[in-house]
């Protein structure tokens, strides 16, 4: 597979590239408005070579029948509303993009309708008011309306199947990378357009220099918009026992801008689209846990059907532009919940001589509480880049679920905490000539504790060598100090190639300390059995080369690190001292090809290989839940990964249609393999020295439309995935295949001041082992339909329903959902809002699906029919 796409990649590389002269581009206004219709032509000595007139967008294209002598051409702008401009052509330039004024005396302005979507060179730009409606709120219901963009729940942005990799407003960072909160506050009225950049590279110094293929968002702020303060505060009461409490400022102008939300509820309402990292930039905070307190899974279900709960989360955003082009952005996000569920999972293990099965009812509080603050100090400009940002975070989460199992009755309490630092600094100088140095730095520091107190009504003996425990306390506590230095140098361009060298340092401290406490003495005493006191450090260096292509439509990246590796661990207790040393070589390559101006091919190859850490070498067993235990055997895990991906994009923003297909291969070799022991009473899951391998496949193709006779933005979406990995299950070695087919379909439009929107997906899901002894599948059909009717914009009536179909071999499960809202807009800036939810009144909801052996029913306990009444007031 490898050779043959290198063999494919070198012979496209090798086709000849004939072209002839060509003048192309784009023409905008001092408004950053598309020029159309203007007479563009290519002149020697006063003699027209060649004509054409700007597009919708403001483009155009000459190409010339012969070659001529370059040096005595011009390119000429002509337009009856705008100043003429002549423009001597390059022998080695082919685009010319600029803008032109406006006549000081108009006769007549003669411009077309500028379109509800055009393009400024690498930039997209959208027209909000083309799109909104007056029962929009935010801005992110108009954007969930423009053809090629996609909001989550969460407020995660995706642009044709990429996610966006920054947020900004009028050019500004102001969010990070939590900005859920911009998409579903920020109101609509105050955008005036929203620009995609195109492969956006945010350091300005960089510019030219360094390929990238980010895409982020910027939101315009109408100019009346920006000199005073927005808002509202809301206030509700509903039965039963339900309140609300929330209030949001916002001020964006030149030099400040601020938004802040405090909310207080207990109605149900997600809150996850405020400390959702949706561009990865929290990626330090390590909270992968290891203890939990029963087999349940994380609930599908939005919060709002949760059976209980209780929300109150506080966002602050602060951004001011100094003097001499420093900046400083402040984020505060305050989250704590407390979520009470009761719940029922059946596990089903289908083994080769037997069928085991695994149940129990779980009624469990969840309490998390999470304090992140973030600084972050910036100078971004043509010739230099500074920029320190420093994260603070704390966390605890606090558990306690009463289990009862066919076989015993306990109670489980859980508390998780975490403290999180990290410190990131970047630093580009000035460099007279065009090579340029970049000086990147790291740290990071964490601690993760978790204490589990477990009291059951009977003797446990899910540990070995323990027996009739009536009350167990695991703990464990993860170290973690990293620091790691980056200094790349770039050399000026060599013809069409950049390239640049760079050396790089990490090292990690960890340690892992964990222990088993019993209500009695052990039944034959070993208490190393049951303690864990690692420590480990890894050191690595590495060099890595890069190197850029950029010639006609190709656009190659080719990336060769290597490096060393050290690793060192032990556990005196259990006489552990290993040092592992390590070549490091992770070359990867990605290019794109410009098919056209609206289609383009982006792939990538890349080899990985990956090392294990210090949770995957512990030798001490660890009660990860009262039925469950965990233990390595002291062995690295190392994973060699092969990787290649190819897309297929189009982008036509005159007829709005937008359209990605991709396909992905994962082949994944690792030297240690999961075992999994299980009976009716207890699981241990162990790591074993045996090769394994795992195949992934993934297709994903998703075409967007804005249909101008329904005045609709529609989508329809196709996936397939194909996994296959190995793993023991009671000494049997076994391949299991899981396969998943979804396709949905998407409408989202405006009739007649009628909002709808509707959506139909249906999900086709197997699971098998490589001899076909175990074969489950299932079908789910999910259908939503929602109808909003507005009355002079002042009145606002919304109806909306979901309903699930889950059918399998066995079973046949339905779900259906009603939900009302009426709003009322005062002439006096209140809102007074009225809304009934779960209106057939479910109080249960049940989901099947399956994993590598095992089948899986969940059932939840769901909050029942419920209404609110709320009044808003606007400033």
């Amino acid at each position: 597979m490898k050779k043959f796409f290198y063999l494919i990649f070198f012979i496209i590389l090798s086709i000849p590239v004939f072209g002839q002269l060509k003048v192309e581009g784009q023409i905008w206004n001092e408004k950053n408005e598309p020029v159309i219709g203007a007479s563009i032509s290519v002149k020697q000595r006063n003699k027209i070579l060649g004509f054409t007139r700007t597009d919708q967008a403001g483009k155009y294209k000459i190409s010339l029948n012969q070659a001529r002598d370059v040096d005595q051409l011009i390119l000429e702008f002509n337009h009856i509303s705008y100043q003429k401009k002549t423009i001597p052509i390059q022998a080695n330039q082919q685009v010319y993009n600029f803008t032109v004024s406006e006549k000081t005396q108009l006769i007549q302005e003669v411009i077309g309708k500028i379109p509800p979507v055009y393009e400024k060179s690498d930039t997209l730009v959208y027209r909000v008011q083309q799109f909104a409606d007056s029962i929009d709120r935010s801005i992110g219901d108009v954007l969930s309306r423009m053809p090629g963009f996609e909001v989550s729940s969460s407020g995660k942005i995706t642009y044709n199947g990429q996610d966006i990799s920054q947020f900004l407003i009028d050019g500004e960072d102001v969010l990070g990378s939590r900005y859920g909160v911009g998409t579903k506050q920020i109101p609509k009225e105050i955008i005036t357009t929203i620009e995609v950049y195109r492969n956006h590279q945010p350091i300005r110094a960089l510019k030219d220099k360094l390929h990238s293929t980010d895409v982020a968002l910027n939101l315009k702020v109408k100019e009346g918009m920006k000199s005073h303060w927005m808002g509202e505060v809301k206030a509700g009461l509903g039965i039963p026992k339900q309140f609300l409490v929330e209030t949001n400022t916002i001020q964006f102008n030149d030099k400040f801008k601020t938004l802040n939300s405090l909310l207080v509820d207990n109605s149900g309402r997600d809150l996850s689209y405020g400390y959702a990292d949706h561009a990865n930039q929290w990626g330090m905070l390590d909270e992968s846990y290891h203890l939990q307190t029963g087999l349940m899974s994380p609930i599908f279900l939005p919060k709002s059907n949760f059976y209980k709960n209780f929300n109150t989360t506080l966002l602050s955003n602060y951004f001011k532009q100094l003097k001499d082009d420093w900046s400083i952005r402040l984020n505060l996000g305050v989250f704590y919940e407390k979520n009470h569920s009761s719940n029922f999972i059946r596990q089903e293990y289908t083994l080769t001589d037997q069928q085991l099965i695994n149940q129990e009812f779980s009624d469990l509080i969840y309490k998390p509480l999470k304090i992140d603050w973030q600084a972050n100090l910036l100078k971004n400009t043509d010739v230099r880049f500074f920029k320190n940002e420093l994260k603070l975070s704390w966390r605890i989460h606090q558990i306690t679920d009463l289990i009862q199992s066919p076989n015993l009755h306990l109670k489980d309490s859980l508390r998780q905490g975490g403290i999180h630092f990290s410190n990131d600094f970047t630093y580009i100088p000035n460099n007279k000539n065009k090579n340029f140095w970049k000086v990147t730095m790291l740290t990071k520091a964490s601690q993760l504790p978790e204490r589990s107190m477990i009291w059951p009504d009977q003797p446990l003996t899910v540990l070995p060598m323990v027996s009739h425990v009536l009350g167990i306390r695991q703990d464990f506590k993860k170290n973690h100090v990293e620091n790691q230095i980056m200094v790349d140098y770039q050399l000026k361009d060599w013809k069409n190639l950049k390239q640049s060298y760079g050396i790089s340092s990490r090292i990690t401290y960890n340690t892992l300390n964990s222990n088993t406490n019993f209500d009695k003495e052990l039944t034959e005493p070993s208490s190393l059995e049951f303690k864990n006191d690692l420590a480990w450090s890894q050191h690595a260096i590495a060099v890595q080369p890069s190197y850029f292509w950029d010639k006609a439509n190709w656009k190659i990246t080719l990336k060769i690190p290597f490096g060393l590796q050290s690793i060192s661990y032990k556990d005196d207790g259990f006489a552990l001292k290993k040092l592992k040393q390590n070549l490091l070589f992770n070359p990867k390559m990605d290019f794109q090809v410009n098919i056209a101006s609206t289609q383009k091919i982006n792939g990538q190859i890349w080899l990985n290989e990956t090392f294990g850490e210090i949770t995957d070498i512990y030798q001490g067993y660890i009660l990860s839940d009262f039925r469950t235990i965990r233990r390595s055997n002291g062995i690295l895990p190392n994973s060699k990964l092969q990787n290649y991906f190819i897309s297929y994009q189009i982008e036509m923003p005159g007829p709005m249609l937008f359209l990605n297909m991709r396909y992905n291969f994962t082949r994944e070799r690792r030297n240690l393999m999961i075992q999994v022991n299980i009976d009716q009473d207890k699981t241990q899951i162990n790591y074993i020295d045996r090769y394994n391998y795992a195949l992934r496949h993934y297709l994903n193709a998703k075409l967007s439309k804005f249909i101008n006779l329904i005045k609709a933005s529609s989508s329809l979406e196709v996936n397939y995935s194909e996994a296959m990995n190995q793993q023991l299950f009671n000494e049997d070695e076994k391949e299991f295949l899981n396969k998943n087919w979804r396709t949905k379909i998407n409408f989202n439009g405006i009739i007649n001041k009628v909002q709808w929107s509707a959506s139909s997906s249906f999900n086709y899901i197997r699971s098998e082992d490589g001899l076909r002894n175990f074969s489950k599948q299932a079908k789910v059909v999910t259908n939503s339909l929602s109808l909003s009717h507005s009355y002079k914009s002042k009145l606002f009536t919304t109806v909306n329903g979901f309903s699930n179909h889950l059918i399998d071999l066995q079973n046949k499960l339905d779900y259906y959902n009603l939900n009302f809202n009426l709003r009322y807009k005062s002439a006096k800036k209140f809102e007074y809002e009225l809304t009934v939810s779960n209106i057939f009144n479910q109080k249960n909801y049940e989901i099947q699906y399956s994993i590598p052996g095992v089948l899986i029913h969940q059932g939840y306990r769901i909050r029942g029919r419920n209404a609110m009444f709320q009044v808003t007031y606007k400033f």
